[in-house]
């Protein structure tokens, strides 16, 4: 059994929390809470829906943050056609585990899907202009040049499933950037 929390977007009420047993589908989820009209969207992708008719259990971790949604309006006319693979929905779910730069808070445990931005995982961890950066990489203040505005990137594309990810806030990635400048620039006249 697993405990995951169901909030209803744009609501002030306080997010339901519901136990999931394996078999259970979206749409029994969502009767059990009077809200049937709605769909479940998994954040941070909150384009990603579950059908009614769609069993949740192995696709959520306990402790998982569902939102409530009004169910999506069908596009006028798709204007990219999905890979062979996403049509037939074989794309897995990648987990990251995500740290908070300078925090005392346990990592954090991310499942995301194709798709999912940088922007929609900073937004669901509710920090804002934070850089995420591959943990343990070799040369930091480079890979924060090259990660500090990705918000629009599909993250799902950048890393690999298990991957282990920093979250910096701007001043300490400016900081780290900066030393590193420094420190690699020839000094051109040395005061004395």
């Amino acid at each position: 059994m697993k405990r995951v929390r169901v909030k209803l977007l744009g609501s002030t009420i306080e997010p339901f929390t519901i136990s999931v047993t394996p078999g259970m589908t979206a749409g029994e989820i969502l009767a059990s809470l009077n809200l049937s009209e709605y769909v479940l969207a998994i954040p941070p992708a909150p384009n990603r829906y579950f059908a009614p008719g769609d069993a949740v259990y192995d696709e959520l971790l306990d402790g998982d943050f569902l939102l409530a949604v009004p169910p999506p309006r069908p596009p006028a006319a798709p204007s990219v056609s999905p890979s062979p693979k996403e049509a037939l929905g074989e794309l897995p779910m990648k987990t990251l585990t995500i740290l908070i730069y300078g925090s005392k808070r346990p990592p954090f445990n991310v499942r995301i899907r194709p798709g999912t931005k940088t922007s929609h995982v900073l937004a669901y961890l509710k920090l804002s202009n934070y850089a995420l950066v591959p943990a343990g990489a070799e040369d930091l203040a480079k890979v924060i040049f090259k990660h500090l505005n990705p918000s629009e990137d599909d993250l799902y594309e950048r890393v690999a499933d298990g991957a282990k990810l920093i979250a910096l806030p701007p001043l300490e990635a400016a900081r780290i950037a900066y030393a590193d400048m420094l420190r690699n620039s020839p000094l051109k006249e040395t005061i004395r």
